[in-house]
């Protein structure tokens, strides 16, 4: 199972390198050590609740950086090419 440290450290890349499959398996490990928590101990270690609050900060920057690429791939990229045939 993996460390909170590594999980986060996972979180980071995918945020960096805009990678959605790394950011679902980091989501995974998290998800499996949240659920592997003991009764009385879950909720209370920050550690927890810290990879989750950044996971959820790396989803939106990778959903957003995917959802901007792909506008941009449908938009913007067509447009330019218009632009370059009547020379403006």
């Amino acid at each position: 199972m993996a460390t909170q440290n590594v999980i986060i450290k996972c979180l980071e890349d995918a945020a960096k390198n805009v990678d959605a499959a790394m950011l679902k398996d980091a989501y995974a490990a998290l998800t499996m050590n949240l659920d592997t928590q003991v009764g009385q101990n879950r909720g209370k270690g920050t550690a927890g609740l810290e990879a989750l609050v950044i996971c959820a900060e790396t989803a939106l920057k990778v959903r957003f950086h995917l959802a901007s690429r792909r506008l941009q791939d449908t938009h913007v990229t067509p447009c330019l090419a218009c632009d370059a045939r009547s020379g403006t």
